[in-house]
C-alpha cells in the first residue's frame, strides 16, 4: 500500500509537487524474514545439544561394562595354612628315587621318596611324595600329597593337590585349587622306610 506525501508548494514552484513513496509492504516482509531466520537457528542448536548428550551416555555405559569384566577375570591365590611342626612317616612300600636319577610315578595310591639331586615325575593321582633337600618333584597328576624339605624344588601343573612345605622350598604352582601347608620344621620318620633309602 502506497502513501503519498505531497510537499508544500512555494510561490516560485506553483503547479508542481514533490512526491515521496513509502513502501510499507517491504517493511513488513523484512520483519517476517528475520523472525523465520531466528527460528531456524534455534532448532539447529537444539538438535546439536541432543546429539551430544546421547554420545556421552553411550561412553559411560561402555566404561562400566569393561570394569565389571576386568574384576570378574581376577585370579585367586592358593590356600595357605600354617601347620607348625610336621612329622611324616615314609611308608615301607615307597619307591626310592636315587640321587642323580629321575623316575616316573604313573600309578595311583602309592608313595615315592625322592633323594638329594633325584627327580620324580608324578603323573599319577592320590600318591604320597616325600622330597628331600635338593631333590625335585614335577607333579602333573591330581590329588597328590607332597611333602618337601627346605631346599627342595617343586613344580606343580595339576589340581587339587596338598603341598606340605618347609621354609626354603622352591615352589612353582601353576595348578588350580591346590592347598599349601607350611611346616616348620618338616621331619621325615624313616623308621619303616625302605633300606637303604636315601642314606
Amino acid at each position: 500500500m502506497l502513501a503519498l506525501a505531497l510537499g508544500a508548494c512555494s510561490s516560485s514552484d506553483k503547479g508542481s509537487g514533490d512526491v515521496q513513496v513509502v513502501d510499507t509492504t517491504d517493511t513488513g516482509a523484512t520483519g517476517d524474514t528475520d523472525t523465520s531466520d531466528t527460528d531456524t537457528d534455534a532448532d539447529t542448536d537444539s538438535d546439536t545439544d541432543a546429539d551430544s548428550d546421547s554420545d556421552t551416555d553411550t561412553d559411560a555405559d561402555t566404561d562400566s561394562d569393561t570394569d565389571a569384566d576386568s574384576d570378574a577375570d581376577t585370579d585367586t591365590a592358593p590356600t595357605t595354612t600354617p601347620g607348625g611342626a610336621c612329622g611324616m612317616a615314609i611308608p615301607a612300600n615307597a619307591t626310592v628315587v636315587p640321587r642323580q636319577q629321575a623316575l616316573s610315578i604313573p600309578g595311583t595310591g602309592g608313595a615315592a621318596w625322592v633323594c638329594r639331586n633325584g627327580t620324580a615325575n608324578v603323573s599319577g593321582a592320590t600318591n604320597q611324595i616325600f622330597v628331600e633337600a635338593n631333590g625335585s618333584a614335577v607333579i602333573s597328576g591330581n590329588g597328590n600329597a607332597i611333602y618337601a624339605r627346605s631346599g627342595a624344588d617343586m613344580a606343580v601343573f595339576s589340581d587339587n593337590n596338598t603341598l606340605y612345605i618347609e621354609g626354603g622350598v622352591n615352589l612353582l604352582d601353576e595348578g588350580a585349587n591346590n592347598t599349601i601347608v607350611t611346616c616348620d620344621p618338616m621331619n621325615f620318620d624313616i623308621s619303616v622306610a625302605p633300606s637303604p633309602g636315601c642314606n
